[in-house]
């Protein structure tokens, strides 16, 4: 994004997402639990989790934000544990799915 901005319209659009996304890095991470939902909510934690790492990366001299991350990147963390634990394993998913489609003898 920073080559095809210029580089006033980048440092606005970074200060937007600090203030608008990042200054509550609690409730942004809760949005993404209860408001989106994906057949593969481990990988969108992910792509979530990816975001804040890059955040990270850019916001590197801001102490207080390192810390709100910091945070945030663990409950990402434990929330695609959580979403991983609850599945059923691949090969029980396929079976139960054979089953529902074989007729009834």
């Amino acid at each position: 994004m920073r080559s095809l901005l210029p580089s006033d319209e980048f440092e606005r659009l970074c200060a937007d997402v600090k203030w608008e996304w990042l200054a509550d890095l609690g409730a942004s991470v809760g949005r993404t639990r209860r408001s989106y939902s994906s057949s593969d909510q481990a990988g969108m934690y992910r792509d979530f989790r990816d975001s804040l790492e890059a955040a990270a990366k850019y916001f590197w001299d801001d102490d207080a934000l390192q810390a709100a991350l910091s945070t945030a990147l663990r409950r990402m963390d434990e929330m695609i544990y959580e979403d991983e634990d609850q599945r059923p394993p691949r090969g029980e998913a396929k079976l139960s799915n054979l089953r529902r489609r074989s007729p009834e003898r």
